[in-house]
């Protein structure tokens, strides 16, 4: 994903001073940028929604959480998404 490229072109826009409008969102990387200017939601939200959907909607009661390590997309949602579902107290 963009994720690794917009945090790697990010910290040279804010550095600069040049805005950058991204596709991705990475709470971590763009936390207190001015010149970051996401077009997207944040990692808390995608996995607060993704818990939601699978306990509201699919009425899941067991999660597997598979993300690929190697990309600095994955974590973010991934993280947020294991917090949302053991504040509910479901087995991830």
């Amino acid at each position: 994903m963009a994720s690794s490229l917009s945090i790697a072109g990010g910290s040279v826009a804010q550095e600069n001073g040049v805005p950058m409008i991204t596709p991705s969102r990475r709470t971590r990387a763009s936390r207190g940028s001015a010149t970051d200017l996401p077009v997207c939601f944040l990692d808390s939200f995608r996995g607060y929604a993704m818990a939601k959907f699978a306990t509201d909607q699919l009425k899941a009661k067991r999660f597997a959480a598979l993300f690929d390590q190697s990309a600095a997309y994955s974590d973010g949602p991934q993280d947020d998404f294991k917090a949302a579902i053991d504040r509910w107290a479901a087995p991830l």
